[in-house]
Order: structure tokens, then sequence, then C-alpha cells
């Protein structure tokens, strides 16, 4: 089935009916609220994108309801809510079209190549400006069940049925691709290609896959308005500014808002042969927000990755040891340090169960007890 977003990837709201909606449990973990229902929606169509092709899921709503998850089963797309619809109830979706059109600009590029030089990197990227200044246009044909697609593009996934969508960019490849895309080259604005790794897996180096790292579309300008800020400060200091790394307060709020909103992300749990991908893309979208929050020091999402599982680290560590001192019995002081409510938040957070209605101890932490 071609869902209402592959069939017009800049639509920003859409009508549609709701086919079942039924009651799952589900552990939420933010201070206000311990336990709270979801539900399983389904709604006949949606212009809301559910994880796949290598691009992430959308953010948007039904009605004022925001939708927490989407998951694709065969040809339906399950939207998690906190609130109950009812069958042949009339509902309005709308989708976050800033984070959408900013994923349609990341996704029209290929991540992976192969492995290259300096030199080749650079005549790759201006061969790409090349085509995105001639708008070259981006077709999307959709083949019936029985109807082979063109032999260049690649295979299907085992669980696919239906409809085959065929992504063409005019003059450069055809590609079978389930995803959100432009209307043509010219929107995505500009790309700057940053490097290349060796993918994991075995194989030769002629036959190995190779993740491109890259910016493409807006990211290009939040890339050099950092750099440029960073230019200002050290101009400003005559060039002996000695810069702090360490995250702020409202970034570490930032990062953990965008774990609870991707939980599957969060727990590494993006599977399948486009996960990595889908991985490297959040952790690059994440580090740009936190970049532009004005409130702390910039880093690349490498450097990212690190603070939150050092974050992570450093916060079990400290509750394991207050529970520690809070179940002894032969006396002594009291503990004087205790959590505060970002880290009781982020504790929660790691602790609370994704799919179900109970706790999980990661990485060996008791239940929690405050």
């Amino acid at each position: 089935m071609i869902l209402q977003c592959q069939r017009n990837s800049f639509q920003k709201e859409f009508t549609t009916t709701v086919k079942s909606c039924q009651e799952v449990p589900k552990y939420v973990s933010t201070p206000e609220e311990k336990r709270t229902k979801v539900y399983e929606v389904i709604p006949e169509d949606t212009i809301l994108f559910p994880e796949g092709g290598g691009q992430p899921s959308d953010r948007g709503w039904l009605d004022d309801e925001e939708v927490i998850k989407l998951e694709r089963r065969g040809e339906d797309v399950v939207h998690f809510v906190k609130s109950p619809f009812t069958a042949g109830q009339t509902v309005k979706q709308k989708i976050d079209w800033e984070l959408r059109f900013d994923r349609m600009q990341q996704h029209t590029e290929s991540p992976t190549g192969k492995m290259m030089t300096e030199k080749e990197m650079k005549d790759l990227e201006k061969m790409v400006n090349e085509h995105i200044r001639d708008a070259l246009p981006i077709i999307v044909n959709v083949f019936e069940e029985n109807e082979p697609p063109p032999k260049s593009v690649r295979g299907l996934p085992e669980d696919h049925k239906g409809q085959v969508r065929v992504v063409t960019i005019s003059g450069v490849e055809d590609n079978m691709c389930c995803g959100t895309h432009l209307a043509h080259l010219g929107q995505l604005q500009a790309i700057k290609l940053l490097s290349v790794d060796r993918g994991k897996g075995k194989g030769s180096k002629s036959t190995r896959s190779f993740f491109l790292y890259y910016v493409a579309g807006g990211r290009v300008l939040s890339r050099l308005q950092v750099s440029l800020e960073k230019e200002s400060l050290e101009k400003e200091s005559n060039h002996s500014i000695t810069f702090n790394t360490r995250a702020t307060n409202e970034q570490l709020e930032i990062m953990l808002k965008y774990m609870e909103d991707h939980r599957d992300f969060a727990h590494s749990r993006l599977g399948g042969p486009s996960g990595r991908v889908i991985t490297l893309r959040m952790w690059e979208e994440l580090a740009l927000s936190l970049n532009a929050s004005g409130c702390g020091p910039s880093k690349p999402a490498l450097k990212w990755q690190k603070t939150w599982v050092d974050w992570k680290s450093k916060t079990k560590k400290k509750c394991l040891k207050i529970r520690h001192d809070q179940g002894r019995t032969g006396g002594g002081p009291p503990t004087q340090v205790g959590l505060s409510p970002l880290e009781e938040r982020l504790i929660s957070f790691l602790e609370a169960s994704v799919e179900g209605d109970q706790t999980l101890p990661e990485a060996g932490l008791p239940p929690p007890d405050f």
C-alpha cells in the first residue's frame, strides 16, 4: 500500500478515518507522570512517515494529540498516542514540517559509497552540487505487484506486499525507496561532504560498504553558523580563548527530551540494514540542535554521543551510591549528595520499559526506591 505521505511528501495536514484503536501497557518516564495509558491507533491512511529506508519517523499529531511513536505493520502504520480514539472517528493529521523537510533533504542523498581520497571527495562534492544547481527532477514511479521494476534497482524487504515505489533522479540513478523525497535536487540547496568511514562487516576492501558522512540543505547553514561563531569568539579573545566542553544543564535537557521522543534510538534498538544509517543521521540531527541552542559548547556528533554515554554512566553510579547509603543499617551520617531533578528524570528514563508496563533494570540498576 502506498501511503499518503509517499504520494505527496509536501502535504502538511490530512484528514482521515480511524480504523481501530486499542489500549496497550506503557511505562512513561517523566517526573510528572510515572504511568500512563498508551493507545495504538491505526488510521485508514497517514501523512506521518514511519521509519524506513534509512529515514527516521516523522513527528506529528492526531488532532491535537502528539504521536509518540510510529510503527509499520504490514500495510498499516500504527500511531502510538496517550488518548483514545474510536473506530470510524474522523481525525486531522499534522506533521512537524520543519523536521520533515530537513529529513527529506538528508534522505535524498545516499549515505553509502566507496573509500575515497580527498581529491575524489572534492570531485564528488562538486558534481553533486552541480546537479543541485541544475535542479534535476526527482520522479517517483509506482509499479504494481505483478509488474517488474527496472533491473537497476535493489531488492525489497521480505515482508513487503503490494505496490513498489521507484525513485528516479533524472540521469543519475533509480532506487526502490519507501521514504519521502524532494520534488527536485534544487530543494537540497547545497551539500557538504565531511568524511568517509569503512563500514563494519566481512568482505574485501573492494566489496565492503563505506559510510559517507555529509550534511545537506539547512544543516550546511547550521554548520557554517557554528563555525562563524567560534571564529568570532577566537578573534575577540586574540585567539587565546579556551572553550568549555562541558555540556550545560540546558543542553542535557535538550538531549534527554530528544531521547524521550526517540526511545528506540536512545536504547540502540534501530536494527535492520538501515539501522546504523538512521542512527548516524539522528546523532547529527541532535548535535545540530545542541550546537544551535546558544547555551553551551558546540561539538561534533561523535563528541555529543560520548557526552550522552558519560552522563548516563556518571548518573547511574551516583544513583547506586545513594541507594547503597540509604540501605545501610550500621548508622553513620546520611548521604549529603542527592540527584537533581534532571538526573532523576534520566534515571527514570533509563529504567523505563519502552514496550511494556514494567521497569527495565538497565546496566544492573536495581528498581528505584525514590
